[in-house]
């Protein structure tokens, strides 16, 4: 396999353990522990965490192991302002551009939190291997969103997006020790909804549907930034 794309799965991976929590905002990621994690030699680890701190997911100085860097709610509010208006784009896009086997695969990946919801004990609460199993499923949603759209250029400009928000959200934290059978019933309802709205081709309430919900997520998440930072100060 190619560096190159060794680097990419490497990056991929990376930011799956980012998002669930393997390291906290301003811890330092050495090279090193990165490629021992994941089996690899530290060359596509250089390199994605080159294409991470190009993104804004890290930051590096001069001689010193990258590290998560810290975001404002106001970034974070801009960010998801951008995700509002391509996603809905792609949600009204695949109403009306999604292929059988793409419909059938959105649908599959909604059914994922169903999946997770039937496996899950009454009393279960969120931990970190339920978030970890919900960022990959929330993240086969995505792309399976992201394909059905049928635009390319559109899906690479959704994936950097996708990967800021999912770092950056550090997903699901605040539900952390929460009773997860809410958590699974409200995601499987939405994003089964948007499925439907999607493959019965109704393009303006599949955009409508999916922006109002991202405008409630980023609307809680940067309120819960802005608590958090007070509590620090």
């Amino acid at each position: 396999m190619r560096t190159a794309d060794t680097a990419q799965i490497v990056k991929e991976k990376l930011v799956a353990l980012l998002a669930a929590g393997e390291w906290a905002m301003g811890d330092r990621i050495p090279e090193a522990r990165v490629a021992k994690r994941l089996q690899v030699s530290r060359t596509p680890v250089r390199e994605a965490i080159r294409q991470l701190v190009s993104m804004g997911v890290l930051e590096q100085e001069p001689n010193q192991a990258p590290r998560i860097r810290s975001v404002m709610p106001d970034e974070l509010a801009q960010l998801y302002d951008l995700r509002i208006e391509l996603e809905g784009y792609a949600a009204d896009r695949a109403a009306g551009h999604a292929t059988a086997q793409q419909k059938q695969s959105l649908l599959d990946a909604a059914e994922g939190f169903a999946d997770l919801l039937n496996e899950s004990l009454p009393h279960a609460v969120l931990d970190d291997a339920t978030r970890s199993r919900l960022f990959g499923i929330e993240q086969r949603f995505h792309t399976a969103l992201n394909h059905a759209a049928n635009n390319l250029w559109l899906e690479r400009m959704l994936l950097h997006s996708d990967l800021l928000s999912a770092v950056f959200l550090r997903v699901l934290d605040h539900h952390m020790g929460k009773p997860l059978k809410p958590i699974l019933q409200k995601s499987y309802k939405r994003h089964r909804h948007l499925a439907e709205l999607i493959i019965a081709g109704k393009a303006n309430e599949a955009r409508t549907y999916h922006q109002t919900a991202l405008r409630q997520t980023r609307d809680r998440e940067t309120q819960q930034i802005i608590a958090q930072t007070n509590i620090v100060t």
